[in-house]
């Protein structure tokens, strides 16, 4: 524990210092920027240099050894064809996969950094900081992880009207995740949505999700063929137990709270409407399939907009005693999140083993 209790601090009195607006240096800018660079590398040191931590570590680390003499553009049905040739490509480079890792870490942290600069007006550290108490469960989902976050460049550059960029990442995104595709919803939520429109459908997805016509579309996989059955399948156990009671009441508290502040929100965030839409879409694909654990992989690509919503609360909050007090409720909702998170696999998260601790550790079903 003392690894994540250590990232913990890090990043909660870097929240600290970022809603009070403290000085840390002359230029508060600066300062940010260099309190958000530290845990950055805390980031890229803990998920680089971890060692049988985190899900699919056999799978992952079998292939990135079996490419060995492989010819760079030898076909591979194991991993989608993105992923296959970024894993070759790093290995020409070095067989130690603590480099592949590092390298991995430091492209999906770049990528998510710079994407939640553009999406987040203020409070940039503190939604660093709710993404990873909810997605560190996540951790060892290499394919997906690159994935979200080249989605989440392409949702950048969709605001900012380059389509055809939007298109391309996109694209590529599904070169690493097939569930990529779904980014496509975007192009949808650019624009303001009627609050009447979201509450009836998030109503009418919980109705469903009740009902037993889910389950009768999961026992449907078969009929999409042998590869999609397999997938169905295999993802049948879920990467998270997101069907909880304090998933359940969290995500329709967050979501009604703010379609009822949304149209004080979009006046401090240019690009709230957007960030909304995304996520109030994923609390409906929650209700709607959440009998269907398969569903929770499709899902990242929305709920990853939870942390914007998040702080853009912040931006109405005056006074600073209850900026703090919400801040403060905001870190006990992310010790939640962080159990609630590595809730299916605990085993594979704690303690943390990385090159450097608990090297004797034994792992049990990696």
């Amino acid at each position: 524990m003392l690894v994540y209790f250590i990232g913990a601090v890090i990043f909660f009195v870097s929240s600290f210092l970022e809603i009070n607006k403290v000085k840390w240096t002359a230029n508060y800018h600066l300062g940010k920027q260099a309190v958000a660079t530290l845990g950055c590398f805390f980031l890229i040191i803990m998920l680089g240099l971890r060692w049988e931590t985190a899900t699919d570590w056999n799978a992952y680390y079998t292939f990135f050894n079996q490419q060995e003499g492989v010819d760079f553009f030898e076909p591979n049905d194991e991993f989608e064809i993105g992923y296959v040739y970024f894993t070759r490509l790093i290995h020409i480079l070095s067989s130690n996969y603590s480099i592949f890792l590092i390298v991995h870490a430091v492209l999906f942290l770049s990528l998510l950094y710079y994407s939640y600069q553009n999406l987040v007006t203020e409070y940039f550290i503190l939604a660093i900081t709710m993404y990873f108490a909810i997605y560190i469960g996540m951790t060892g989902s290499n394919r997906q992880l690159l994935a979200i976050a080249i989605g989440l460049l392409a949702i950048v550059q969709l605001i900012k009207k380059r389509h055809l960029l939007f298109f391309l990442l996109v694209a590529l995104a599904f070169t690493f995740h097939t569930t990529a595709i779904l980014l496509l919803f975007f192009l949808f939520f650019t624009k303001k949505i009627p609050w009447w429109l979201w509450t009836i459908a998030i109503l009418l997805s919980v109705v469903f999700g009740l009902s037993e016509l889910p389950n009768k579309i999961f026992g449907m996989a078969g009929m999409l063929g042998e590869a999609a059955s397999g997938k169905v399948e295999f993802y049948q156990g879920g990467d998270q137990i997101e069907g909880s009671i304090f998933g359940i009441l969290k995500r329709l508290m967050l979501a009604f709270i703010f379609i009822f502040f949304a149209d004080r929100l979009r006046q401090k965030n240019e690009h709230f409407d957007i960030c909304l839409n995304g996520f109030l879409f994923s609390v409906v694909l929650f209700f709607l399939f959440k009998q269907l654990p398969i569903m929770g992989r499709a899902n990242l690509y929305f709920n990853v907009m939870e942390p914007v919503v998040m702080v853009t609360i912040f931006s109405i909050l005056k006074e600073r005693v209850f900026k703090n007090l919400v801040l403060f409720m905001y870190f006990i909702i992310a010790i939640f999140y962080f159990k609630q998170s590595i809730q299916m696999y605990p085993d594979l998260f704690l303690p943390y083993k990385g090159i450097f601790i608990n090297q004797d550790l034994i792992r049990q079903d990696l």
